[in-house]
């Protein structure tokens, strides 16, 4: 069974949340000397990815699973005087027509399913994006401190559920690159990152992520 699951995002506001990824910059000025602009926002959060591509020019769309970020950031758009969709959805659900997307931003969103879910994910991403699409996302390696030592619960081969209080029995799927690749065969890997993220403080219990940008073969 495929599930996925959302932070609790009333509580969980702060800054950094509101401060587009140093990634979303670098890909705003990359997409669209390409001319991928038109781009869904693929578990937007608060909006923060949402309004920097806006602002860049692009065709933006933005969706999640959460009513509180949907009417988050219909606020925002308000407040700022204008308009793009913002579609309440769960991803492993999603509405778009084939070939909907030029680019797809999934910024730490597509870790919170379980293996099942993430299959059926990559299989409509592949389909939602047009002929060359591209994508870029991130997911955890099983190299993790949450994975390897943090005692969660595994539901699956790939899959713990946090007891972070921040985000209790929240899903985050964690990958060998091998069986990244293997999912991944109907894509084009252009670029992919093994990152190190300290977590309190501490870089022995940090996570340790891959980070995805693909084109649709």
């Amino acid at each position: 069974m495929s599930i996925s699951k959302t932070w609790d995002w009333e509580n969980n506001k702060a800054d950094e949340w509101l401060e587009p990824s140093m990634e979303s910059y670098f890909f705003a000025n990359y997409w669209k000397k390409n001319n991928k602009i038109r781009l869904l926002d693929l578990g937007c959060g608060l909006g923060r990815h949402s309004m920097l591509f806006y602002d860049y020019g692009f065709k933006v769309t933005a969706c999640d699973i959460t009513p509180y970020c949907i009417n988050y950031l219909n606020a925002w758009q308000k407040e700022r005087n204008i308009n793009f969709p913002v579609i309440e959805c769960d991803m492993l659900n999603m509405p778009f027509k084939d070939n909907s997307f030029d680019s797809i931003y999934a910024y730490h969103t597509v870790s919170h399913t379980n293996l099942e879910g993430f299959k059926k994910l990559f299989k409509d991403i592949h389909r939602i994006l047009d002929k060359d699409g591209e994508v870029f996302f991130d997911v955890l390696s099983k190299k993790c401190f949450m994975y390897q030592s943090s005692g969660y619960p595994k539901i699956d081969s790939n899959t713990i559920l946090s007891k972070d209080p921040k985000e209790l029995d929240v899903p985050h799927i964690c990958f060998d690159f091998d069986e990244l690749k293997e999912i991944l065969s109907n894509f084009y890997l252009i670029d992919v990152k093994e990152t190190r993220q300290a977590y309190n403080n501490k870089m022995d219990n940090g996570r340790i992520h891959y980070f995805i940008h693909a084109r649709k073969k």
